[in-house]
């Protein structure tokens, strides 16, 4: 009963991260991250004034754009699906302003090129994007998310509002909608964003470029790198996929998944050897019983079913036993779980199922010996 029990609980941990895992792969992040190529390009700030390093960037945006096998660049000063903005306190104008310190104000802030939601597949909701004419010489504006909407306008239409920082109070025109992206990973929930032309962003600098190609957009490495080691060739550069990135927030879940797996497979057969085990050490100790019941009249299925009987007892208080240290011991498992609750019913009776399964194959096996007993052979011994 102790290997049905540890089994029990090892594999209730198991599918509660294996869920966790499967949900976690399948979070819908807002954006189209296959064939998309991304590298920071950290240039010095001593030797690229800001608006140099503004010049230099769209510069080599242009280059990188008409380079073979890419569909379209564009640059930003932070990337999903796990990255850090800058954020601010947000004002609605004709609103009253609200306090500094209210968390419920704070919105996070991107600066990108007209370019960024379609490399990244971002869908418009309404609105227009922001084009060539979005630039520091023209009005300020901005492009927001569903999540801002939801919870600074409601229902109302917000194209055509201002809004702004509480500490600057520059007014800033939304000109469209965006659709929610996962930017500050998968499992938190979105967060109000607000996205500015890159031109018109006075506090940071987009320096990330992100590239969609036609193929593998790790074929795109060698000519992207040579475009921009023509502007600085001892500059650090780092490359890697959208893709890769968005996997790599699940590392730790799929760790844990197959770790815990493993030892519920390892216990699960340590459990069924030993099932296997005491059932085939029962049927030797009976054998003379079963051949005197058999001589008797007992018939082959009431023997089957007598030690078959017996492990499901055997398996049943198991099982029961390992259920109830499943209920107390899940609950360490809270903060490891997405979409999935610690008392999951679903898993309990899969694995419950799973494990008596396995208890009355093990103990068929014996038990089908022992209905082969000669009862002849047993009352001569006898």
């Amino acid at each position: 009963m102790g290997e049905l029990a540890l089994s029990l609980v090892l594999l209730v941990g198991a599918g509660l991260l294996v869920q966790t895992l499967w949900r976690l792969q399948h979070v819908n992040t807002g954006l189209a991250a296959e064939h998309v190529l991304t590298t920071e390009i950290p240039f010095s700030g001593h030797q690229y004034p800001e608006q140099v390093q503004r010049t230099v960037l769209q510069n080599l945006l242009e280059r990188v754009s008409t380079l073979p096998g890419v569909l379209s660049a564009a640059l930003a000063d932070a990337l999903p699906p796990q990255s850090y903005a800058l954020s601010m306190t947000l004002r609605v104008e004709g609103e009253p302003k609200g306090p500094r310190n209210d968390p419920s104000l704070d919105v996070a802030v991107r600066a990108v090129t007209p370019t960024y939601f379609a490399v990244l597949g971002i869908p418009l909701k309404s609105g227009r994007w922001f084009d060539n004419h979005d630039t520091s010489k023209n009005p300020d504006v901005a492009l927001v998310n569903e999540a801002l909407v939801r919870r600074f306008f409601g229902s109302r239409n917000p194209v055509g509002q201002r809004i702004s920082g509480v500490v600057n109070d520059e007014w800033r025109t939304i000109i469209g909608v965006v659709a929610d992206v996962k930017n500050q990973g998968l499992v938190e929930p979105v967060q109000p964003e607000m996205y500015l032309p890159a031109d018109q962003a006075t506090n940071t600098v987009a320096s990330t470029l992100v590239v969609r190609g036609v193929g593998d957009p790790l074929a795109l490495v060698a000519e992207v790198r040579d475009q921009i080691r023509t502007v600085d060739k001892n500059i650090p550069l780092t490359f890697t996929t959208m893709t890769h990135e968005i996997a790599g927030l699940v590392s730790s879940q799929r760790f844990n998944s197959i770790l815990l797996s493993s030892f519920a497979g390892l216990a699960l057969l340590l459990a069924a050897i030993g099932i296997y085990g005491v059932m085939s050490y029962l049927v030797t100790q009976r054998t003379q019983e079963i051949g005197i019941r058999m001589a008797l009249g007992a018939r082959r299925g009431h023997v089957l079913s007598l030690i078959v009987g017996h492990a499901c007892r055997l398996t049943l208080a198991g099982v029961a036993i390992g259920a109830g240290l499943s209920l107390w011991l899940t609950r360490y498992l809270a903060t490891l779980l997405y979409g999935v609750h610690t008392r999951d019913a679903w898993t309990f009776c899969s694995v419950a199922f799973l494990l008596i399964a396995v208890a009355l194959l093990a103990s068929y096996i014996p038990a089908r010996r022992a209905t082969r007993v000669d009862p002849i052979s047993t009352l001569r011994t006898e």
